[in-house]
């Protein structure tokens, strides 16, 4: 089934599989591993462009995304050691880390500067603990906008669903 293909082109092609079923709700788990940055990319700006098109939500875990992997975030996530650390637009964590005490190095892309910061590895674990205690004291969860996540999506039907099971 996948003889032949570049590891792109299987990313896409799973991708397309799991889209055949319209699903409203698509996870990807490191989508982009194994993919050089300029594949990379493209799969997340065709996944940032198929959420938006097919309006389906998709969650996608990402280990350590390149500055233009990151670009195509709309909303993210950050955890360090389970516990949330940012929840909130991705072109709002660097104004947010700064607003507790810890600026972005001019140096450093929104990205990296992220992952150093809520990685014990990279930091101190103090300074993880205080990122993550920080978020829980302000309770930043609760502005989360609800026109991101309440936006009508729409799926395939139940006929359509056992259609594609059936062939």
């Amino acid at each position: 089934f996948f003889l032949g293909l570049s590891g792109g082109q299987k990313k896409r092609l799973s991708v397309a599989v799991a889209l055949l079923s319209r699903p409203l709700v698509l996870f990807l788990d490191e989508p982009t591993t194994g993919l050089d940055a300029a594949a990379a990319a493209g799969l997340m700006k065709l996944l940032q462009q198929l959420a938006a098109s097919a309006r389906i939500l998709i969650v996608a875990t990402i280990h350590q995304p390149s500055a233009q992997v990151f670009a195509s975030f709309d909303n993210i996530m950050l955890l360090a050691r389970g516990q949330t650390a940012y929840q909130g637009p991705a072109h709002r964590v660097a104004p947010y880390f700064a607003s507790i005490g810890h600026p972005m190095p001019e140096t450093a892309t929104a990205a990296e500067y992220m992952l150093d910061l809520i990685n014990d590895e990279f930091t101190s674990a103090e300074k993880v603990n205080s990122v993550v205690a920080q978020w829980q004291q302000q309770d930043r969860h609760a502005n989360t906008q609800a026109s991101h996540i309440t936006r009508p999506i729409r799926g395939a039907s139940i006929y359509q669903q056992i259609e594609l099971l059936l062939k």
